[in-house]
């Protein structure tokens, strides 16, 4: 019997060594694990106030969705609509309309600048360049400018004599002053003889 209790004493010694032994091993291995889930605790922790406010900002947010939803229903009729609209607009108005008449004006164009522009206007004004060359060189230089320059050396001579005629003038006036008093004077010479 003492072999008995003996082989549970070291029994139990053994399983309190080795408990001992396991619970230092779990600590060792554990302990790191334990700081990183007190950290993790701390973080979900510091995450619950944001969690919340993220929880309340999508309640406010649902009906606003709702809205823009509603909106974004209602507008898929309108930009079919639209899309149909502008379907017609290329098919019907640019190719059966716009197409043509750009063609026609295109083709008038072209008439222009052949026919109208080649065939009339640039010999009309090559014959309106030949009539200014015309006047500029044979009337200009070869009569105005002559004439014009006839005008005034007749101009500067009359001018000249007008000048010579005023001094005359001038000279006339006074004499006539000077006359008019020897006659004046003579005729109360006269009055006093007779009376």
């Amino acid at each position: 019997m003492v072999d008995q209790e003996m082989l549970s004493a070291i029994s139990d010694l053994l399983d309190e060594k080795l408990e001992e032994k396991l619970e230092q091993k779990f600590d060792e291995k554990l302990g790191p694990i334990y700081g990183r889930l007190g950290h993790l605790e701390t973080d979900v922790h510091d995450m619950l106030p944001r969690l919340d406010k993220l929880e309340t900002d999508m309640h406010d947010m649902i009906p606003r969705l709702d809205k823009l939803e509603t909106d974004m229903h209602d507008m898929i009729p309108r930009m079919d609509k639209l899309e149909t609209d502008m379907r017609y607009v290329k098919e019907e108005q640019l190719e059966n309309n716009v197409i043509p008449r750009m063609d026609k004006l295109e083709t008038d164009m072209r008439y222009v600048k052949e026919e109208q522009l080649e065939n009339n206007v640039i010999p009309r004004m090559d014959k309106l360049e030949t009539d200014m060359r015309y006047v500029r060189v044979v009337q200009l230089e070869n009569d105005v400018i002559p004439r014009l320059n006839t005008i005034e050396a007749c101009y500067l001579d009359t001018s000249n004599r007008y000048l010579e005629k005023t001094e005359q003038m001038e000279d006339m006036a006074a004499d006539i002053v000077v006359l008019k008093n020897v006659v004046s004077g003579h005729s109360e010479t006269l009055q006093q003889m007779q009376g």
